[in-house]
């Protein structure tokens, strides 16, 4: 039994290479499959984001501690297939498992996928840009900037997001795969209606304060400029983030529009943007996000195409695995 359900899943097209290990640590450096990920049992619940998309099947091994079936029950319960499941004190398993073995690599194996249209284009991207440099604005849970950083060559990432959980889970997510040492930046951070940044570390205040100030003495008394709730992009850039020039800024399901034209300042020459967002495409009928959170088609090629140095090089539509339309572009940087 064990030995033919090793054999269906190795002879599957689509999950043959997906393999969850649950166990410890320490046993899973004694003995494992490769390629397989190691994630704890006990860590499971708050690492959920490092498992694959709820349609694709895979392998799990279940640690000798756990009653047999519990953990692929709960993980079927939240929504994930799992219709190969091997147990840890199975020792008919890992002899049958030997004839599949391969050679370990220094490379993390990963569960989950980063963005399609991100992985169908990386390639070209990198031969293009030099100091592999990304900003990735509006993070999530960081497996774009988890599998970008555990690729060759080696990129530098700064990543933010608006919520406290996603920053977290991305520092972690590059933690657990061996790649937090460049993650150069992850910082808790929202764009303003008026395209400032507001941080929380405590000295947006100070600094908006003084950059009101500043604005008073040249005269201008226009209120709502004194009282911006956020800093301005040049600011933010240079004062939080160190780092004003990107090879790659990444905006993947993520849109405030005040941002949007300021993004080619921020790409040195050369540099790339990738936009990838839902759209409103007079087709298609969803709930999230709301319309007014949604691109409208061609508002992204209107608005680079328009700009001077800037090139649209690709704009696609294209659907998630639910079906939701989205709009991928990318921007190049063509002069100063």
């Amino acid at each position: 039994m064990t030995a033919q359900l090793l054999s269906r899943w190795k002879q599957s097209a689509i999950s043959s290479h997906l393999c969850l290990d649950l166990r410890s640590p320490q046993a899973y450096q004694v003995r494992h499959l490769a390629p397989s990920t190691n994630i704890p049992w006990s860590q499971l619940s708050f690492r959920c984001a490092e498992l694959p998309p709820k349609n694709i099947p895979f392998a799990v091994i279940e640690p000798s501690d756990q009653q047999v079936n519990s953990c692929s029950q709960w993980l079927s319960e939240h929504g994930w297939q799992c219709p190969y499941v091997f147990r840890e004190d199975d020792d008919t398993f890992w002899t049958a498992a030997e004839q599949y073995s391969q050679p370990t690599t220094p490379k993390p194996w990963l569960l989950f996928r980063p963005c399609p249209f991100l992985i169908q284009h990386i390639d070209w991207i990198e031969k293009q840009t030099k100091d592999h440099i990304c900003l990735d604005i509006g993070c999530g849970s960081g497996r774009d900037v988890a599998w970008l950083l555990s690729r060759q060559p080696l990129w530098k990432v700064y990543a933010l997001d608006s919520l406290k959980g996603a920053v977290e889970r991305t520092q972690q997510l590059t933690r657990n795969m061996g790649v937090h040492d460049r993650l150069i930046k992850c910082m808790q951070a929202k764009i303003m209606a008026d395209g400032g940044w507001k941080t929380f570390d405590g000295d947006d205040e100070n600094m908006a304060a003084s950059i009101s100030s500043a604005t008073r003495d040249r005269g201008n008394s226009n209120k709502a400029k004194r009282f911006s709730p956020g800093i301005p992009s040049d600011a933010f850039f240079k004062d939080k983030l160190e780092c004003g020039q990107f090879d790659l800024i990444l905006t993947i399901r993520f849109l405030v529009r005040p941002l949007l034209p300021l993004l080619p300042k921020l790409l040195a020459v050369g540099g790339y943007l990738v936009i990838s967002h839902f759209v409103e495409d007079g087709v298609h009928t969803y709930d999230q996000p709301r319309k007014d959170h949604r691109l409208q088609l061609g508002e992204l090629a209107e608005l680079y195409g328009s700009m001077d140095n800037v090139e649209v090089v690709t704009d696609v539509l294209e659907q998630i695995e639910d079906g939701r339309p989205i709009n991928s572009v990318i921007i190049k940087k063509t002069g100063p």
